[in-house]
């Protein structure tokens, strides 16, 4: 049976067994000696060696075969390639774009539509596009601030420049003829420019004619709103030039994701919503946002938290700050202490807590340290996921915490005896505080936000994501290759292995 009948045939009964499934380690290449994987993958489609020959196999076309000496995956359906030591591209839908005859290529973008590529050759840098035809002429210097405006259009600098705010954009078309000012700054969305510290210009197209308005300050748009300062007082402008909100206000923030933005009036501090009508009327002498739908608040010099409503819910005290504390609760620096509050006020009784290392925010779990360095997870019912007993770092991941395996006491944490201190291997937590694996662990890969953690046992490796789907630690070897797939070896056999959700 050839590569490709063989691939096919083995596809076909792995995507049929996956439109009954969810959330699995699914084979998609068996072990097998013949075909060896390697680089990265892309969503369908991986790459696989057989002795000198590489192919690339897709999910959807089958297998390939190519003749360069590698390949790697870079985006969409574009791979890197190389040949004799220099570089290529192919697509996956039209072949090869770029013959690999460039000591570098870089693409101006990594979104679908891409159409642009930086290559070097001979120590001189040029652009091109997709057909191999030269848009930018080979020269010493790189080109700067490249980007494009639309589908077609290319902007860029025929250099760096120290202060880039003062250096005027250059125009280019897909097929390297220039394009004026005019016909780029229509197609492009109005920003402001700065001219100087205190004057900033927008220029918007009315009737096909260029408008152009002043104004002393100027923030980027969010969402098609920025905010603008006209004379001495801020509004919210939108891209078209009008004003969402007419400048009203002394001093102005963002709209955040609920819609409601701290702004300065009369010298007091309040929260409109994207109409410009008063969530909570200004009345404070210090108001910012806090965890979404809170704000800090001061009075008499100490500070507070209210909801959207106005109500207290925390009362004013001397706190130097307040920070989130996973989802649903949020913590108040009070000198060397930190007192946790659910977001009804209600603090929980967490005893000698400090400042919590900085960790991103996934869910209701919360990483919380002792005064005494001890470490521990909290939950929002005030009750310890993870004992604080970790006395080595924590890292907290979407799907867990993963810590030096030190506890102290010495050694149990929860159900778990690690047997000993052994501070250069792991404990790895789901983010509830239950153990994951039963077993101090040697290595951990990364990847922060995976649903899956790949981890090092011994001298095998395997990848756990729940208790029900995981892959043992029996592999020799396995690597993530992007877009989920692992490729894995036993012996001198090799396999992929996808991740299903």
């Amino acid at each position: 049976m050839t590569f490709r009948k063989a691939s096919l045939l083995f596809l076909f009964l792995s995507l049929a067994h996956l439109a009954q499934t969810q959330a699995q380690f699914q084979w998609v290449l068996p072990l097998q000696s013949k075909h060896i994987p390697f680089g990265s993958a892309a969503a369908d489609a991986w790459a696989v060696r057989e002795n000198k020959q590489i192919y690339v196999v897709s999910e959807k076309k089958g297998g390939r075969s190519l003749s360069y000496d590698s390949l790697s995956h870079q985006y969409g359906t574009i791979w890197k390639t190389w040949k004799h030591g220099l570089q290529g591209v192919w697509n996956m839908d039209v072949g090869e774009m770029l013959p690999p005859v460039y000591e570098n290529i870089i693409p101006v973008s990594i979104q679908n539509t891409n159409w642009a590529f930086e290559v070097y050759k001979y120590g001189m840098n040029a652009i091109v596009n997709t057909q191999n035809n030269v848009v930018l002429p080979y020269q010493s210097s790189r080109y700067a601030r490249l980007s494009f405006i639309g589908d077609s259009i290319l902007a860029f600098l025929k250099h760096d420049v120290y202060d880039v705010s003062k250096a005027d954009l250059l125009y280019v078309s897909m097929n390297g003829k220039t394009v004026s000012d005019e016909i780029a700054q229509r197609q492009s969305p109005p920003s402001f420019k700065r001219i100087s510290s205190n004057q900033y210009i927008l220029t918007t197209w009315q009737k096909g004619k260029p408008k152009s308005d002043t104004f002393a300050q100027a923030e980027q748009f969010i969402k098609d709103i920025a905010i603008a300062r006209k004379d001495s007082l801020f509004g919210y402008l939108r891209r078209d030039g009008k004003w969402a909100i007419k400048p009203l206000f002394q001093a102005a923030l963002p709209f955040n994701e609920a819609g409601h933005a701290v702004v300065k009036t009369k010298g007091k501090y309040g929260v409109i919503r994207p109409n410009g009508s008063f969530l909570i009327e200004a009345k404070y002498a210090f108001l910012k946002p806090s965890v979404l739908g809170l704000f800090e608040f001061k009075e008499s010099g100490k500070l507070g938290i209210i909801d959207t409503t106005g109500k207290i819910i925390v009362p004013t005290g001397n706190f130097k700050g307040f920070l989130p504390a996973g989802t649903r609760c949020l913590a108040a620096q009070s000198g060397d202490s930190l007192i946790v509050f659910r977001f009804n006020g209600e603090p929980m009784a967490l005893g000698n807590v400090a400042v919590p290392p900085s960790n991103p925010i996934h869910d209701q779990y919360f990483l919380v340290r002792q005064k005494n360095g001890l470490q521990g997870v909290a939950s929002p019912d005030g009750a310890w996921a993870i004992p604080p007993a970790l006395k080595g770092g924590v890292e907290a991941r979407k799907n867990f915490f993963v810590a030096r395996a030190e506890v102290e006491p010495c050694c149990t944490i929860g159900p778990f005896n690690i047997g000993a201190n052994q501070p250069n291997k792991y404990l790895i937590f789901r983010r509830n505080g239950d153990v994951a694996i039963t077993a101090v662990v040697d290595q951990v890969q990364d990847g922060i936000d995976l649903p899956y953690i790949v981890y090092g046992l011994g001298k095998k490796w395997g990848v756990y994501a729940s208790p029900e789907v995981q892959l043992k630690p029996e592999f020799d070897e396995i690597k993530m290759a992007n877009n989920h797939f692992f490729f894995v070896r036993k012996g001198k056999e090799w396999g992929i292995v996808k991740w299903e959700n």
